[in-house]
Order: structure tokens, then C-alpha cells, then sequence
């Protein structure tokens, strides 16, 4: 069996934590569970120092990136109902109007790659920071 595809859903600005739950709970209660992999949340960190002190900050981008079968239309139907979901992220758009759109493999290794080196930077930070 191939792996799910993964797709970009844009989801309201700085609520994307909250999102998240909502469409994990909604597609558990609708026992559609077995469709659904993986959600993830793309997010930046920001390192700022400011009087000696240091702090990071996680920036996130208002899409959440799914790894489901949005193939299956009641899937799809339900995730547009979630409070907080705005569409999906495709070549011709973003909206609700639009067919979901899977991200290619490059874009998927690109994506959980670079949230992977951001993490391995932020550990070596916190081990290594002096001021």
C-alpha cells in the first residue's frame, strides 16, 4: 500500500494549534480516523537577543500540512466544516472552491527536512548560548 499524500490546508492565522485539535476531533467522531495520518504544523523558529537575555519565538504561517486520503469526498467535506479551516492550498488557489492539490515528495522531504534541522539547531542553541 502507497503512503498517504500529504496536503496543504490554510487554516486561521495564530489559531493553528487549535485547528489542529478541531479537525482531529472531528474526523474522530465522524469515524473516519483510519483516513488520517498525520497532521503537522510548519513553524519557524525566531532567535532574538535582547539585554543579554535570549529567547525564541515560533512563527507559524497559517496552513497546517495533512498526510490523509482526501480522495475521499466525506473526508474532504468535513474538514471544510472544521471552525478555522479556510481551503486548500493548490497551484490555481487557495479555497474552499478548490480540489485538494498532494504536495510532491521533494516538497514533503524538503519541508520535514528543514523542520528537522531547525530543530537540531534550537537543541545545539540551548546547550551552547553564551552572552
Amino acid at each position: 500500500m502507497n503512503p498517504l499524500p500529504w496536503y496543504p490546508v490554510k487554516v486561521r492565522g495564530g489559531q493553528e494549534e487549535k485547528t489542529k485539535q478541531r479537525i482531529e476531533a472531528a474526523i474522530a467522531d465522524h469515524g473516519l480516523a483510519n483516513l488520517l495520518k498525520e497532521i503537522f504544523i510548519p513553524s519557524q523558529r525566531v532567535y532574538t537577543v535582547k539585554n543579554g537575555k535570549k529567547t525564541i519565538k515560533k512563527k507559524h504561517f497559517a496552513y497546517i500540512v495533512m498526510q490523509a486520503d482526501l480522495e475521499n469526498k466525506r473526508l474532504c467535506e468535513l474538514l471544510l466544516k472544521v471552525a478555522g479551516v479556510y481551503g486548500f492550498i493548490t497551484p490555481e488557489g487557495t479555497g474552499r472552491q478548490y480540489t485538494p492539490t498532494p504536495l510532491t515528495q521533494q516538497e514533503v522531504e524538503q519541508m520535514l527536512g528543514i523542520q528537522a534541522h531547525q530543530d537540531q539547531i534550537t537543541h545545539e542553541l540551548k546547550q551552547n548560548f553564551t552572552v
